[in-house]
């Protein structure tokens, strides 16, 4: 039993500018969150349409 697709995430170019160059630096934290909630949503969609809804027939 195998994956038919294979999704990869990771942050956009939104946000990694949102995080900037310091992780450090507290002031971008709620930026990047957000830029970070708003890439969930279309990860959320991405992943939706990929994913099996009924189980296969045995």
């Amino acid at each position: 039993m195998g994956a038919d697709t294979v999704v990869t995430i990771g942050p956009d170019p939104a946000s990694v500018r949102a995080f900037g160059s310091d992780p450090g630096d507290l002031a971008a934290w709620e930026p990047a969150y957000q830029a970070g909630r708003r890439q969930a949503d279309e990860a959320g969609a991405r992943l939706r349409s990929t994913w099996r809804t009924e189980p296969e027939a045995a």
